[in-house]
């Protein structure tokens, strides 16, 4: 996956303001950590705005924004507005990515996109959570999983991707889903919570 990497990005003071998480674990954030990063989520509001009043066919001043924003983002990429992401600097997106309106990425763990990824309007993908229990939410306690849609990805519209996710290879997810746990490769799943509805051939004919 050949991808461009965000030049504005700093690694030794993200280590300082983030929790890095490369593998399923839970994390746990709080309201000081929070405060932390709120210069990292203002300016990634700021570059949503910008990026959501840009032609979506203006490629160069689009690509300006994608580098301040994204870790990491490939070739041919379209994101179409209103596009919603609370950091940016955890998004690493492949190669010939199309993206519909109303996207929302909560990014506070990695979402790792592969190449010839599809996502429909008004999908949602969340890696964060808040604690069921009153007194540790009222006390901003949250818990962080990545995420992962691997190559050739389709998440029809009105989707809800949830923390700790991995979307396999060639996998569609049907419109209004919710999909709560991993998808295999090659396979179609709907519903809410989403469910296995039948196997996908991708064998060349």
């Amino acid at each position: 996956m050949e991808n461009t990497k965000n030049t504005n990005y700093n690694e030794e003071k993200e280590k300082e303001t983030f929790t890095r998480i490369n593998d399923k674990r839970q994390i746990v954030g709080d309201k000081h950590e929070y405060n932390q990063k709120l210069p990292i989520l203002i300016q990634a509001e700021k570059l949503c705005e910008k990026l959501n009043k840009i032609d979506p066919f203006d490629d160069k001043k689009r690509e300006k924004i994608y580098k301040k924003l994204f870790k990491s983002f490939g070739k041919d990429i379209f994101i179409r507005p209103n596009f919603r992401c609370e950091y940016g600097k955890n998004i690493s997106i492949g190669n010939k990515f199309i993206c519909n309106f109303n996207c929302v990425m909560l990014d506070c763990a990695d979402i790792e996109i592969g190449n010839n990824v599809m996502i429909g309007p008004n999908v949602n993908i969340f890696t964060i959570n808040h604690d069921i229990r009153a007194k540790e939410r009222n006390q901003f306690v949250t818990y962080y999983k990545p995420i992962t849609i691997c190559d050739n990805v389709w998440i029809g519209g009105n989707s809800t991707i949830l923390p700790g996710v991995t979307i396999g290879k060639n996998s569609v997810v049907g419109a209004g889903s919710v999909v709560t746990k991993d998808v295999p490769p090659n396979v179609l799943v709907s519903g809410n919570p989403a469910k296995f509805i039948r196997d996908i051939d991708n064998e060349e004919k």
